[in-house]
């Protein structure tokens, strides 16, 4: 007898199953029970999946699934999905298949994200999805062996659909009318932040965990964690929001004019890519040291240094970069969300006070401008004149070099285009230069071909020591490049101004492996006071080549200071005798209650505290796209 036609797959017609198999007896009821078995588990293994390569151990996986309501919420998202994509598909394998690729992808991207970050994948770094080929550079896969065999068993359900040819008895209209439903109603259930607020609370989750994305993903898991983020992406109206609110908290703080010495200086403001000192690294020692000049400037005579608190972490450079010009607070944003993309309008900045007393503004980076939607952003803060890489080699009067196997523009290279631009066209009119230096972003594991700088430190592996010394070398030419841009500044009769911070430490390898192996951080989900303060400063020094005229309640001469990113600009405007703005007022004022903070340091705050904070965040609300920008009229 000739087999059906609906049993073959291949031109030659060779059967998936022997034809005994598929015709009427017993196996019939055995294949299709194993069909609908697989498809009534695949929702459940890939949940388990992503889950295992999220926390990425056995034991820290099953002390999640303990916690009853969590898990469960994520669970029941895989299954209404799993519902879904059957209706719509109508065969069970195309819905398995789908599923397990979906799983495995948003799997591996967020370990892969945190291996080389610190930092889980967010709802908004899809957002970058345009840039996937120079993002990809940046990350160092980090999966182990049963982590492999867990996902290529995942696909073990689709292939058994596949044999089976089970399918959905439904036709096409009804399948589709039934799908509309149940997402109408999923949708509706969510609908208004209340309605969110009660689901996820009935399962044991809370908005409040986005404030801490590192406890938020621990506790709730990824899927948990990266929904609850989706539902809460929407910057929501603080409470008391209003205009009375706005101009009571700016009131108090009238603007302020220059000061009668105020010397009109160049001022360059320089952001270095993950400046931070390798020697901190417990333990560790240098054939090379990477901070040496660093180490000399901070002692001359004027020069003002310490640590500056911020918010990232292995990366996330826009976070600390948007607070430092505009003294506004990331704290305000969904975690890990680009703050850029929430100035729509012309917003008040450090710069554009420079702007409107007579300040050329320029930005220059050496790297790709389409990140971090800069090119739209800066002109809305007063930054006229921006300056990528695609600009910066066309510039002949400076030779660009390259550095590392990812051929990132070198520091020497960023400092001369500082020199170039400060020289250009030269008017009488002083200049604000914003700069982000390159050379030193990650990944740092065999960075250097033949990296010259030797690192030792007792308990590293050998590839975290590799990584520790690769990161250390580009520190010292970030060294190098400081010292130079420092003598070009003493050579200059016009009056300038240096401020220059690190944006963030280094992850130094997966999972914080450094941190960990070196003792520097002795458990990464039960920090100290002491191990969050060093995970979240890094150096700032302030410069000049003349007397400041001024003095600032933030800051002092010497070492020993400590500063929040959007307090950076308010201290150098102190100095110089630069214009206050209401909001430089309140800044100072928050400075005297609690001189550092951002919600990473895990600071108890006072009654008192936390009124500055919220505060802080509302006047954040009121100049970003969501709010009515009542302080900026």
């Amino acid at each position: 007898m000739k087999l059906e036609k609906k049993y073959f797959i291949t031109e030659q017609k060779t059967p998936i199953l022997p034809k005994k198999w598929l015709e009427k007896s017993w196996s019939v009821p055995f294949v299709r029970i194993i069909s609908i078995l697989a498809a009534v588990f695949c929702p459940i293994y890939s949940f388990l999946m992503i889950e295992y390569l999220h926390f990425n151990s056995e034991l820290r996986l099953l002390a999640f699934l303990q916690k009853g309501g969590i898990p469960l919420f994520g669970l029941l998202i895989f299954v209404f999905a799993y519902v879904l994509l059957v209706l719509l598909m109508k065969k069970l394998w195309c819905a398995s298949i789908t599923m397990t690729l979906l799983s495995i992808v948003l799997g591996l991207i967020n370990r892969f994200k945190f291996s080389s970050t610190g930092d889980y994948f967010y709802p908004w770094d899809i957002q970058q999805a345009g840039n996937l080929d120079e993002l990809s550079q940046f990350i160092a896969p980090n999966i182990t062996l049963a982590a492999w065999l867990v996902i290529i068993l995942s696909f073990a359900f689709a292939a058994v659909g596949f044999i089976a040819k089970t399918e959905l008895p439904i036709t096409a209209p009804f399948r589709i009318a039934a799908a509309v439903l149940i997402a109408v109603c999923l949708l509706q259930s969510v609908s208004t932040p209340k309605k969110a607020e009660n689901v996820i609370n009935s399962f044991g989750l809370y908005f409040e965990d986005t404030a801490l994305q590192q406890s938020n993903y621990d506790a709730n898991g990824f899927i948990g964690a990266f929904t609850i983020n989706i539902l809460s992406a929407n910057v929501t109206e603080p409470d008391g929001y209003s205009e009375e609110k706005i101009d009571s908290l700016l009131a108090e703080h009238p603007e302020k004019s220059v000061s009668d010495d105020f010397a009109s200086p160049d001022i360059i403001l320089i952001l270095s890519e993950s400046f931070w000192d390798p020697r901190l690294i417990k333990g560790s020692s240098y054939s090379e040291d990477p901070f040496l000049n660093y180490d000399t400037i901070i002692e001359s005579e004027g020069a003002i240094s310490g640590r500056m608190f911020q918010t990232g972490f292995g990366g996330g450079t826009v976070r600390p970069e948007f607070e430092v010009l505009t003294g506004l607070t990331t704290d305000t944003l969904p975690a890990g969300s680009v703050p850029w993309r929430y100035i729509e309008q012309s917003t008040e900045s450090y710069v554009s006070v420079l702007k409107d007393i007579g300040y050329e503004t320029y930005a220059v980076h050496p790297y790709l401008s389409r990140f971090y939607d800069r090119t739209r952003a800066y002109p809305l803060i007063g930054i006229d004149n921006l300056y990528f890489e695609e600009d910066l080699v066309k510039i002949e009067a400076v030779e660009c070099d390259y550095e590392s196997v990812y051929s990132y523009v070198s520091d020497a290279s960023f400092e001369k285009y500082l020199e170039y631009f400060l020289e250009k066209d030269r008017t009488a009119s002083p200049r604000f230069i914003f700069g982000i230096s390159m050379e030193n972003h990650q990944a740092y594991y065999e960075k250097y071909e033949n990296c010259p700088m030797q690192a030792e430190c007792e308990g590293l592996s050998k590839d975290t020591l590799n990584t520790l010394a690769n990161f250390a070398y580009g520190v010292s030419h970030a060294d190098k490049a400081l010292k130079a841009l420092v003598d070009y500044i003493d050579s200059r009769k016009r009056p300038t101004v240096l401020v220059y911070f690190g944006d963030h430490l280094p992850s130094l390898g997966a999972n914080y492996a450094a941190y960990l192996e070196s003792g520097t951080i002795a458990d990464l989900h039960n920090r100290t006071k002491e191990e969050y303060e060093l995970m979240q400063s890094t150096p700032f020094l302030i410069y000049s080549n003349y007397d400041l005229p001024g003095s600032s309640s933030l800051v002092h001469e010497g070492k020993e200071n400590d500063i929040t990113s959007y307090n950076l600009m308010n201290a150098v405007f102190d100095l110089i005798g630069a214009p206050k703005t209401e909001l430089c007022g309140f800044l100072s004022e928050y400075a005297s209650v609690i001189p550092y903070y951002n919600t990473r340091l895990g600071i108890a705050l006072t009654d008192t505290q936390r009124e500055y904070v919220l505060a802080h965040r509302m006047i954040t609300y009121d100049r970003i796209s969501a709010g009515k920008r009542y302080s900026l009229r």
